[in-house]
């Protein structure tokens, strides 16, 4: 049981902390052996580990800390190297929590009974932060803002609000994140927003969705599971839409269950919509195979299919350089069905919107992506890490799954760029051709964008 009195946490056995950030009282960073001052003590009068000294948590609840700790089993641990790796559990634990700068530990031998004293310190993160930026994916910019508010009920929570604002879509959403949900290792999410999406470019129509949704991610964010109700506008300002996309036009209720996961290089995803009116699986990976010093071979598949009746704007869709669905030497959803955009005032939709015809997207995708990659000769480039490739691409994107599979249906894709590993993905630069392609399809010569790191 666990007993508290006067700022002390008493346990029948010991208690628990870190490794790499693990040291002994006379080796501190600053080289000094000062003894950290303790707001509260965690104590396990049976165990190797007599007791834990927290302080720094000026804003986290003592409960939280020594949950970790307790979970992390430092007073199950019979000797000093498994105090060690206990605290280092734990020490990982605390950090994962997104709250603090850093954990600092220090494990030193009791003079008196020769157990172990372990010290914690904490340095939280600041309560209030901004940020902002600019965002380029394609063809398509946005600018973004956020501010949040970090632990103020003292479960390291963070409360975010978030406005992005580009030429062909504006977002403005609150978000709710509380970590270790009912002290299991999943993270919660609840969000509020309202997505406004111009896709009048390549589909004649314009999306206005005000959601709520929740989900639940392993916290190393291999696994999740969520779920979104809003409601859901689709218009045509223009006056220009196909027939298949005026079918579609008006109010609706968005309702999807999704679920993700990950591994070795492996993602898939389920999605059911509406009262299981449609049903999208998807999956994808990649693998690099190191060829030489200086050159590796990239391969990536992917491939998706709908079952049921999905609305354009859950369609399968392929081209451009995107996280999923890309196909190079093509513009963004420049591969699958179309349908011819009507004329209106005498203007024709091409003029209006530049494409004719509006992009309806598939049920069934697949792409095949291979790349030489080599370093550049320039030491500066090889310094930031950016490397040359070239690549061959094959994909298709059909409404019928027997269509996929014929010959006419297949495009591909040839090119030569650079790639550049960043925080946010790895950005490709390439010049390129489109190979085989249909009268209908969107082609271009130069493309950037974003795509996941492998």
């Amino acid at each position: 049981e666990l007993m508290a009195a006067e700022g002390k946490f008493c346990f029948p056995r010991p208690c628990t902390r870190d490794h790499d950030q693990v040291r002994s009282a006379d080796t501190m960073e600053d080289g000094s052996n000062a003894v950290m001052d303790a707001a509260v003590v965690v104590e396990f009068p049976d165990s190797l580990c007599r007791s834990i000294h927290l302080s720094g948590f000026a804003r986290t609840e003592p409960e939280l800390v020594v949950r970790e700790l307790m979970a992390a089993e430092v007073h199950e641990m019979e000797s000093i190297e498994e105090v060690y790796m206990a605290l280092e559990r734990a020490h990982d634990a605390l950090m994962s929590l997104g709250a603090y700068n850093a954990v600092d530990v220090l494990l030193d031998e009791d003079e008196v009974d020769g157990r172990l004293v372990a010290k914690v310190q904490a340095a939280e993160k600041n309560t209030f932060g901004l940020q902002a930026g600019t965002f380029v994916q394609g063809d398509q910019g946005t600018i973004e803002a956020s501010g949040h508010v970090r632990n103020v009920l003292g479960r390291c929570e963070t409360i975010a609000a978030t406005v992005e604002q580009g030429l062909a879509n504006n977002t403005y959403s609150a978000c709710v994140t509380v970590p270790r949900v009912l002290q299991r290792p999943w993270d919660l999410d609840v969000k509020a927003s309202q997505v406004f999406t111009s896709n009048a470019k390549w589909a004649s129509y314009v999306e206005r969705l005000r959601s709520v949704s929740w989900s639940l991610s392993s916290e190393d964010g291999t696994r999740s599971l969520g779920y979104e109700l809003g409601w859901r506008q689709l218009s045509d300002p223009s006056m220009s839409a196909s027939p298949s996309i005026v079918a579609h036009l008006g109010e609706s209720i968005k309702s999807a269950v999704r679920c993700t996961f990950a591994s070795n290089g492996v993602v898939a995803s389920l999605e059911v919509g509406g009262l299981a009116d449609y049903c999208k699986m998807s999956i994808g990976g990649g693998v690099a195979i190191e060829l030489s010093d200086t050159v590796d071979l990239v391969l990536e598949g992917s491939t998706g299919a709908i079952v049921g009746s999905a609305g354009p704007p859950d369609k399968l869709h392929l081209g451009g350089i995107v996280p999923w669905g890309s196909m190079r030497g093509y513009q963004s959803c420049g591969v699958g069905p179309t349908d011819k955009r009507r004329r209106k005032g005498g203007l024709s939709a091409t003029a209006r919107t530049g494409r004719p015809r509006d992009a309806l997207g598939g049920n069934f995708l697949y792409s095949l992506f291979g790349a030489l990659r080599f370093d550049v000769p320039s030491p500066v480039m090889r310094a930031l890490g950016m490397r040359g490739q070239i690549f061959l691409q094959a994909g298709a994107n059909e409404e019928r799954i027997k269509d996929v599979a014929r010959r006419a249906a297949w495009r591909t894709s040839a090119g030569i760029g650079v790639v550049l590993p960043t925080a946010l993905g790895m950005l490709e630069v390439n010049a390129c051709a489109a190979l085989v392609h249909q009268d209908t399809d969107f082609k271009t010569g130069f493309q950037f964008g974003l795509t996941p790191s492998m």
